[in-house]
Protein backbone atom coordinates (compact mmCIF):
# COMPACT_ATOMS: atom_id res chain seq x y z
CA UNK A 1 0.00 0.00 0.00
CA UNK A 2 2.15 2.90 -1.12
CA UNK A 3 2.30 5.38 -3.36
CA UNK A 4 5.95 5.99 -4.56
CA UNK A 5 8.18 3.23 -5.87
CA UNK A 6 9.70 2.16 -2.83
CA UNK A 7 12.94 0.90 -4.92
CA UNK A 8 13.17 4.74 -5.52
CA UNK A 9 13.12 5.38 -1.07
CA UNK A 10 16.34 5.68 0.14
CA UNK A 11 15.71 8.01 2.66
CA UNK A 12 12.62 9.61 4.67
CA UNK A 13 13.17 12.62 2.73
CA UNK A 14 12.28 10.82 -0.28
CA UNK A 15 8.90 10.96 0.42
CA UNK A 16 8.54 14.70 1.49
CA UNK A 17 5.78 16.83 -0.17
CA UNK A 18 4.07 13.88 -1.69
CA UNK A 19 3.36 11.39 1.11
CA UNK A 20 1.87 11.45 4.47
CA UNK A 21 3.30 8.56 6.29
CA UNK A 22 1.89 6.33 9.55
CA UNK A 23 4.57 4.72 11.01
CA UNK A 24 3.10 1.33 13.14
CA UNK A 25 5.81 0.70 15.53
CA UNK A 26 4.70 -2.83 16.58
CA UNK A 27 6.36 -5.52 18.98
CA UNK A 28 5.38 -8.32 16.90
CA UNK A 29 2.11 -8.81 19.42
CA UNK A 30 -0.16 -7.06 17.81
CA UNK A 31 -1.54 -8.00 14.13
CA UNK A 32 -1.71 -4.60 12.57
CA UNK A 33 -2.23 -6.23 8.87
CA UNK A 34 -6.09 -7.04 8.98
CA UNK A 35 -7.13 -3.59 10.41
CA UNK A 36 -4.97 -1.81 8.09
CA UNK A 37 -6.01 -3.74 4.98
CA UNK A 38 -10.04 -2.48 4.94
CA UNK A 39 -8.73 0.94 5.11
CA UNK A 40 -6.76 0.66 1.64
CA UNK A 41 -8.80 3.28 -0.06
CA UNK A 42 -8.90 5.65 2.66
CA UNK A 43 -4.55 5.31 2.90
CA UNK A 44 -4.51 5.72 -1.15
CA UNK A 45 -7.32 8.99 -1.28
CA UNK A 46 -4.80 11.07 1.63
CA UNK A 47 -1.51 9.98 -0.16
CA UNK A 48 -0.82 7.79 2.98
CA UNK A 49 2.34 5.61 3.06
CA UNK A 50 2.47 2.74 5.67
CA UNK A 51 5.44 2.23 7.65
CA UNK A 52 6.26 -0.64 9.86
CA UNK A 53 8.96 -0.58 12.36
CA UNK A 54 10.12 -3.41 14.77
CA UNK A 55 13.12 -2.99 16.88
CA UNK A 56 16.12 -2.43 14.57
CA UNK A 57 14.08 -2.46 10.73
CA UNK A 58 11.69 -0.55 8.85
CA UNK A 59 9.44 -2.07 6.10
CA UNK A 60 7.32 -0.40 3.52
CA UNK A 61 5.02 -2.87 1.70
CA UNK A 62 6.77 -5.99 3.59
CA UNK A 63 10.28 -4.73 2.04
CA UNK A 64 13.08 -3.91 4.11
CA UNK A 65 14.19 -0.34 3.89
CA UNK A 66 17.68 0.41 3.50
CA UNK A 67 19.92 1.50 6.72
CA UNK A 68 19.90 4.87 5.63
CA UNK A 69 15.85 4.76 5.25
CA UNK A 70 15.84 2.98 8.37
CA UNK A 71 18.18 5.92 10.30
CA UNK A 72 16.14 8.14 8.96
CA UNK A 73 13.17 7.46 10.25
CA UNK A 74 14.22 6.68 13.74
CA UNK A 75 15.57 9.92 13.91
CA UNK A 76 12.54 11.64 12.93
CA UNK A 77 10.53 9.53 15.38
CA UNK A 78 13.11 9.27 18.35
CA UNK A 79 11.12 12.47 20.04
CA UNK A 80 7.41 10.79 19.70
CA UNK A 81 5.28 9.55 22.46
CA UNK A 82 6.65 5.89 23.54
CA UNK A 83 3.70 5.12 24.68
CA UNK A 84 1.78 5.22 21.58
CA UNK A 85 2.76 2.79 18.72
CA UNK A 86 1.35 4.74 15.87
CA UNK A 87 2.64 8.23 14.41
CA UNK A 88 0.90 10.28 11.67
CA UNK A 89 3.51 12.00 9.82
CA UNK A 90 2.99 15.27 7.83
CA UNK A 91 3.94 15.70 3.93
CA UNK A 92 6.15 18.15 5.86
CA UNK A 93 7.90 15.44 7.32
CA UNK A 94 7.02 17.01 10.77
CA UNK A 95 4.99 14.86 13.79
CA UNK A 96 1.74 15.64 13.76
CA UNK A 97 -0.17 13.16 16.35
CA UNK A 98 1.06 10.10 17.97
CA UNK A 99 -1.81 7.36 18.78
CA UNK A 100 -2.23 4.23 20.20
CA UNK A 101 -2.57 0.87 18.51
CA UNK A 102 -6.19 0.66 19.59
CA UNK A 103 -7.40 4.18 17.92
CA UNK A 104 -10.29 3.80 15.14
CA UNK A 105 -8.45 4.58 11.84
CA UNK A 106 -11.18 7.02 11.41
CA UNK A 107 -9.97 9.31 14.08
CA UNK A 108 -6.77 9.08 12.20
CA UNK A 109 -8.00 10.11 8.70
CA UNK A 110 -10.16 12.73 10.30
CA UNK A 111 -6.81 14.36 12.10
CA UNK A 112 -5.45 14.42 8.17
CA UNK A 113 -8.40 15.60 6.59
CA UNK A 114 -8.33 18.53 9.10
CA UNK A 115 -4.67 19.40 7.73
CA UNK A 116 -4.17 22.64 5.92
CA UNK A 117 -2.47 20.80 2.79
CA UNK A 118 -5.39 17.67 2.88
CA UNK A 119 -8.17 20.68 2.69
CA UNK A 120 -6.10 21.88 0.01
CA UNK A 121 -6.58 18.60 -1.65
CA UNK A 122 -9.82 17.87 -1.70
CA UNK A 123 -10.87 21.37 -2.61
CA UNK A 124 -8.73 20.69 -5.94
CA UNK A 125 -10.42 17.23 -6.51
CA UNK A 126 -13.58 18.72 -6.00
CA UNK A 127 -12.98 21.51 -8.37
CA UNK A 128 -12.33 18.48 -11.32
Amino acid sequence: MNIVSIDQVDHISDLKWNNRLLVIINDGKIDIEKKISRYRTEFLERDMVIVQVDEKNVFIDHKKMSKRFSMSLFKTIRKANSEHHLLLIGKDGKIKNSYPFEIDLNIIFSDVDRMPMRKYEMGKQNRK
